[in-house]
């Protein structure tokens, strides 16, 4: 026997030698056996097969949430080596065109090298050159200004007004609603943002794309007044679409052509060869989500998925009653209409932008009413329209809409043409 001591107490404990050459030997195996397994877990991790995956942007120090809530899903095929040194080179690629893009039209932050929406903001009355991609955004975004169908470029006061209420754990009790005098506020600030007299972004030299932002004194003084917040210019629900049409505009012309982008706002945006994947509208039934309908991703699909409801815990989301009538709020619901709007509504365009897909989404909800929003779903032709109605297992659709969710229903939800 052998004998090994315990030194705390001086007593001596038995261990057996029997067998000791084959115990040494079914260790050395054992250990041979867990290198090998701890191995070969490691090569799988390293080892890259064909498939999707998801690509994690680079840290920025400048703009470390540059790509929060932007997710790109892209298919990769060859060899695990080349896989590899292809998701490296995508990554960079993609890093670099977010991190433009977002600076490019961020309202507030600005940054060394970069004439951005800030710089416009930070400096009224001040002729400024932007560059080719800003100056589309905002001559863009002021031909939707002057439409006047729920999209302002110089909201940003309005909006902010607007979240710092859904951001509140008593929002319900400071809906325009209940509360007169934030009812009174949101259309004082609304008037304002909305006179061009007051508040206009000229550009003032086309061929050098020159534009300045004029402030009038009225509209300083009321600024002051009303202690507003948030930028003069913003691009609001829509920047993030512009974010992402420009950066899958400079991923095509690096030759990605394979994936699609989501974002936590609803927004889709495929490549011209997605090769796959679903754009999911959810539906609210017994005070949880649900899949109401499906529609396949198809190339340059962009698709724009409002909703009032959360699918997750997140703020923003609630709901209050007025005259016997339940109304939902959310970040889509600008302004806190008086009128009912959709549980939710998706809209894809199968050769659009996603731009144009959130934009017509904005206009929809914009109408005044289910009655008048299901009318013009009836009359759309070039996209995929689908709303769910209030408080219903029912979803109304257009032509083109009606060809997918009839086949891609959730469960339990039943289809029915808009407008009849």
């Amino acid at each position: 026997m052998m004998k090994l001591k315990k030194q705390s107490d001086e007593k001596e404990i038995l261990v057996s030698d029997k067998h000791l050459g084959l115990r040494i030997a079914a260790f050395a195996v054992a250990f041979v056996v867990a290198v090998s397994a701890f191995a070969v877990g490691i090569y799988q991790m390293v080892k890259k097969e064909p498939g999707y995956a998801v690509i994690t942007p680079a840290i920025d120090k400048d703009a470390p949430r540059y790509a929060s809530g932007i997710t790109l899903t892209y298919y990769f095929s060859g060899s695990s080596g080349e896989i590899k040194d292809a998701q490296r080179e995508l990554t960079t690629h993609y890093s670099g065109a977010l991190q433009r893009i977002y600076k490019l039209l961020d309202p507030v932050e600005e940054y060394p090298g970069f004439v951005n929406l800030a710089t416009i903001n930070h400096h009224p009355g001040k002729e400024l050159e932007v560059s080719e991609e800003l100056f589309a955004v905002l001559t863009d975004a002021l031909d939707k200004t002057a439409e006047n169908q729920g999209f302002n470029l110089f909201a940003g006061p309005l909006n902010a007004e607007w979240n710092s209420i859904l951001g509140s754990e008593q929002a319900a009790d400071f809906d325009p609603l209940n509360d007169p005098e934030e009812a009174a506020r949101l259309a004082a600030i609304a008037e304002m943002t909305a006179d061009r007299t007051c508040v206009s972004l000229t550009v003032t030299d086309a061929n050098r794309r020159a534009v300045r932002l004029d402030l009038s004194d009225r509209y300083t003084a009321f600024s002051q007044q009303y202690e507003l917040t948030g930028p003069v210019l913003d691009l609001g629900l829509l920047k993030e679409a512009w974010i992402l049409d420009l950066t899958a505009a400079d991923l095509e012309k690096g030759f990605y052509h394979f994936g699609y982008f989501q974002t936590a706002d609803g927004l889709v945006r495929a490549l011209s060869q997605p090769g796959g994947g679903d754009n999911v509208l959810y539906a609210w039934i017994e005070n949880a989500p649900a899949t109401a309908a499906l529609a396949p991703m198809k190339e340059n699909m962009a698709c724009s998925r409002f909703k009032c409801f959360p699918l997750g815990g997140e703020l923003g989301y609630y709901t209050v009653e007025a005259q016997g009538q339940v109304h939902y709020r959310g970040p889509y619901s600008l302004a806190a209409p008086a009128f009912e709007t959709p549980l939710a509504a998706s809209y894809a365009m199968t050769d659009g932008s996603a731009v144009e897909a959130c934009y017509h989404n904005i206009r929809l909800w914009h109408l005044g009413g289910m009655e008048a929003i299901l009318a013009a779903v009836a009359e759309e032709r070039d996209c995929l329209l689908a709303v769910v109605a209030p408080e219903s297992r029912v979803l109304y659709g257009n032509r083109l809409a009606l060809a997918q969710i009839e086949t891609y229903a959730g469960a339990g939800f039943s289809v029915r043409p808009a407008g009849e």
